[in-house]
């Protein structure tokens, strides 16, 4: 189904380079389910791109259904992804057509296939049936919420009963119960239909569908989980990537030191031995007054083509405050989100910019100027906002990626894409900032230092909103908004 072998992929920039992947090998076999874990910037976008066959490999080969797609030119390339490979991304769900209903969106790619319009629209029906939104197919894609539309991306990935599913972080934006129906959905896929299923996710519950569990550092695969045994991956070379915690434990810094035994090899450090020191400090939740009012929201509600995608919903957005929107996918927090930010209005209810204030508001999957650096970017927003030429290299060094104010967006990860946008958001010195799902495409470690930054800077008088329901912004929020699942309509 997908066999990588030591591939390397370089992105050439103006004045650096990157190499995203350095002699990476996977399989993954026919109705197989691998899932792929590893920090962001490991590789693991560029991996999907190569099985994907929008990044052609600098070195090693990349067969994919039996099709070496260095061989293949740019029409059977298309083909290949078109009718071959079911591919879901985290924005899936965006990308329907507003102006199809959903069984129409469903259908699309086999009618342009060429596929018999009755025909198509049959099968999409079917793929709708096994996604189980049979019951969304003559709704319009902005009426769903965000579980249903993605679970019809989903639908529309496999109505064509791919050879091959690549999922691209598909659930970082929904909640736990959507999550789930989402990779159960998946593996049933799999299994009934005998395709790979290659799963890119930082969430380890994934896990539990998974034949496999591979990670990936520094562009190559380190180390794999099979029935609950981890495993080092050591390659042809003799590369061998040790985890961080066991390096530190074991004295192991720059160098290391080897020992035969009898049954294996005893591996040392140079440096003295140490246990690796972990901090733990309970999260308290900040209990100080908050500042200004700034934004009050009474009693709003939206309906979108008669159905409710926010309930009446009062919250007040002050100086001094971290605000977590939380709830279930679907329960109107990307919605509120935008009616605070002035977006829109709503259908009922009131917003009233209680003080003056200027607002910056961050997408999940922001846009970018891809082939500018990064502190260009960032320099960018600050002009359009007639703000003077400043500083920002504080944002990216906060966020951990300081080493990429040099590198052209287009050559980032999606998590390192993610932060970059939080830094843009966070660099135009906005009072109030609005982030959707700040954290849905970075691992724990990421989020954490994302949450701590945020958190901070409401401590020091800013506002900051973010519509999310991960725990470690859920954690530190000043001001919970616990939005319920809507079922309602009108």
């Amino acid at each position: 189904m997908i066999e990588l072998d030591d591939v390397f992929v370089l992105y050439r920039g103006a004045e650096h380079d990157v190499v995203a992947l350095r002699g990476l090998s996977l399989k993954v076999a026919a109705g197989e389910r691998v899932v792929v874990n590893g920090p962001s910037g490991s590789g693991k976008s560029t991996l999907i791109k190569v099985v994907t066959a929008d990044v052609l490999p600098g070195a090693g080969r990349a067969i994919v259904l039996g099709r070496d797609l260095g061989q293949l030119g740019a029409v059977a390339s298309r083909l290949l992804r078109r009718e071959r490979i079911g591919i879901i991304t985290q924005g899936s769900g965006r990308d329907l057509a507003p102006e199809l209903t959903c069984v129409e969106n469903v259908a699309l790619q086999a009618r342009l296939a060429g596929v018999p319009t009755a025909t198509a629209l049959a099968d999409a029906q079917a793929a709708l049936e096994r996604c189980r939104v049979a019951h969304l197919a003559d709704r319009w894609p902005a009426s769903l919420s965000g579980g249903e539309a993605q679970r019809v991306g989903v639908a529309a990935a496999l109505a064509s009963k791919p050879g091959v599913i690549v999922a691209d972080e598909p659930t970082g934006e929904l909640d736990r119960i959507n999550a789930d129906i989402v990779y159960e959905l998946l593996a049933e896929q799999a299994a009934e239909s005998g395709a790979g299923l290659l799963l890119v996710t930082h969430d380890v519950k994934a896990n539990r569908i998974a034949d496999r569990v591979v990670t990936i550092r520094d562009g190559r695969v380190s180390s794999e989980l099979i029935d609950h045994t981890s495993r080092l991956i050591v390659d042809e070379r003799g590369w061998v990537r040790l985890p961080e915690n066991d390096r530190h434990v074991a004295g192991i810094t720059d160098r290391a030191t080897t020992r035969s035994v009898s049954d294996g090899l005893v591996l040392s450090g140079t440096a003295s031995v140490g246990m690796a020191i972990v901090e733990d400090q309970q999260n308290v939740r900040a209990t100080s007054a908050a500042g200004t009012v700034l934004v009050s929201a009474r009693d709003v509600s939206m309906v979108i083509d008669g159905v409710t995608v926010l309930a009446p919903t009062t919250v007040t957005i002050s100086t001094g405050q971290l605000t977590v929107l939380s709830g279930p996918s679907g329960s109107g927090k990307t919605t509120l989100l935008g009616l605070l930010g002035g977006l829109g209005e709503p259908s009922e209810g009131r917003i009233e910019h209680v003080a003056a204030h200027t607002t910056s508001i961050g997408s999940s999957l922001a846009g970018f100027a891809d082939q500018v650096s990064v502190a260009q970017n960032l320099q960018l927003a600050r002009q359009v906002r007639g703000l003077p030429y400043a500083d920002v290299l504080w944002a990216l060094t906060e966020l951990g990626i300081e080493r990429l104010a040099d590198r052209p967006v287009g050559m980032l990860s999606g998590g390192e894409r993610q932060r970059v946008g939080i830094a843009r958001a966070l660099i135009t010195d906005a009072d109030v900032v609005l982030l959707d799902e700040p954290t849905s495409q970075l691992d724990e470690a990421s989020a954490g230092r994302v949450a701590a930054i945020l958190q901070r800077l409401a401590q020091e008088g800013r506002a900051i909103v973010c519509a999310s329901h991960d725990p470690a912004l859920v954690a530190v929020a000043d001001k919970l908004v616990s939005l319920g699942a809507l079922t309602s309509t009108v």
